[in-house]
């Protein structure tokens, strides 16, 4: 799940509960390998959304690995995910990141 966020702090709150969640559910596992990235540029956020399912197997030019490509987008998720929406694909997380920079101007 590739998920996009509209204010810092609560992407920083879901990652920290996210985290603990894992730690708590592989007690002396390995960390989970997770990215906060953040920019207000619409057009570098769609340029990510096809990054995150055409670039599956390459080195980011960022300095991250895309194992498998993404096929499932949300928009400032729940803490729980079971109480979140059906992921967009694709095309539908860029319809919406762009109707949302279009309200937000």
């Amino acid at each position: 799940m590739f998920c996009f966020f509209s204010f810092e702090e609560y992407a920083q709150k879901w990652l920290e509960h996210q985290m603990a969640r894992v730690d708590a559910a592989l007690p002396g596992g390995e960390p989970a390998d997770w990215i906060l990235d953040g920019t207000g540029d619409v057009n570098r956020l769609l340029g990510v959304c096809d990054e995150a399912v055409e670039l599956a197997g390459r080195l980011h030019e960022e300095g991250f690995f895309i194992a498998t490509p993404f096929q499932g987008f949300l928009i400032d998720p729940p803490l729980n995910f079971m109480e979140a929406p059906v992921p967009m694909d694709v095309e539908q997380v860029k319809d919406a990141l762009q109707r949302q920079q279009a309200s937000d101007d």
